[in-house]
């Protein structure tokens, strides 16, 4: 069976890696978040932050069927005039009028100032249970990451909960050499890059915005699911 799939909407792919790895991160989550399945205290608003094709909210609305969706996406400047769908179409060709938990998604530049984002994201305020982000803050300028968690210190609920999966470092140390020079190959591309510190840059970050973090999962391809949610 092929690791990309066809949408008949758009003629768009959701890529291998998120395939692979919506799952467990949908179990670490249900872990975490649900652990006897009930949905208890799993009310309010879900948002998938720069959700590429959309690839995790297909399994995030069904998972967490009593949260009501949005996902996020940048919207570069050529998307906004061009012929062909922009990242927003896209991801809601699979997934808005599939699930009736998903709204249509949302624009979002994380480089920008918060009170210049979308008027129904700003609108969010303590409102959001579960935040999530996927692959994003390694392959990114450092401002990005500062966007993630200003939105998510303005979004989420008193119990809410931001989850970052990616690759990480823990004060200083790779968790594999495949990192290590991963690492490296990001920080050549793009000295802006780079897998992120979650001792010495990521909780730092959290903190100055009111979160800490509150735990971790490791998970395949030596990467982690992180847990962030109001100190």
């Amino acid at each position: 069976m092929s690791f990309e799939t066809m949408s008949l909407a758009t003629g768009t792919v959701h890529k291998g890696p998120s395939l692979r790895n919506r799952v467990p991160i949908l179990l670490g989550l249900k872990r975490v978040l649900d652990p006897d399945g009930s949905g208890r205290g799993l009310t309010g608003r879900g948002i998938d932050i720069s959700a590429g094709t959309g690839p995790h909210l297909e399994v995030l609305a069904p998972g967490f069927p009593t949260l009501n969706w949005t996902a996020t996406e940048y919207l570069p400047m050529q998307d906004q005039t061009g012929d062909g769908p922009s990242p927003l179409e896209v991801i809601d060709a699979f997934s808005v009028g599939t699930h009736a938990n998903v709204s249509p998604s949302r624009p979002l530049d994380l480089t920008r100032p918060v009170g210049e984002w979308d008027e129904a994201l700003q609108a969010m305020t303590g409102e959001v249970r579960l935040a999530f982000c996927c692959n994003v803050i390694h392959i990114t300028p450092w401002a990005v990451a500062e966007g993630l968690f200003a939105g998510a210190g303005r979004w989420l609920k008193d119990d809410g909960v931001l989850a970052i999966y990616g690759p990480f470092a823990e004060d200083g140390v790779f968790s594999s050499e495949g990192n290590r020079k991963f690492n490296d190959t990001l920080r050549g591309r793009n000295s802006e890059w780079g897998i992120r510190d979650l001792v010495r840059e990521v909780d730092p970050l959290a903190q100055s915005v009111g979160l800490q973090r509150q735990g971790r999962l490791e998970m395949p391809a030596n990467n982690l699911l992180v847990f962030f949610g109001r100190a």
